[in-house]
């Protein structure tokens, strides 16, 4: 996890993983389960001491859970046109 952060925020190089094949694997996502993390990783930001880079954590969250929701979506349910999700 501190590879993957780190790898985006702070561009470094130790992360190779696939977190989006991981996420696709699970079954019975929803998006009240984005919303959670989203909720969480926002509160952990906020008590961040370096608010730029928590705010840009931030916005790669917002990312990330919207790009995992929507191809969880089309994975698992592909006749149907996917939903949005809400930002907490």
């Amino acid at each position: 996890m501190e590879a993957f952060w780190s790898s985006l925020l702070l561009k470094t190089d130790g992360f190779n993983g696939n977190p989006m094949a991981k996420h696709l694997s699970l079954q019975h996502n929803q998006a009240s389960h984005f919303e959670q993390w989203l909720r969480l990783f926002n509160e952990t930001c906020q008590d961040h001491e370096n608010q730029a880079m928590a705010e840009l954590a931030l916005d790669y969250a917002q990312l990330i859970a919207r790009s995992f929701w929507f191809a969880y979506q089309f994975k698992h349910n592909p006749t149907q046109l996917a939903t949005e999700r809400h930002l907490p």
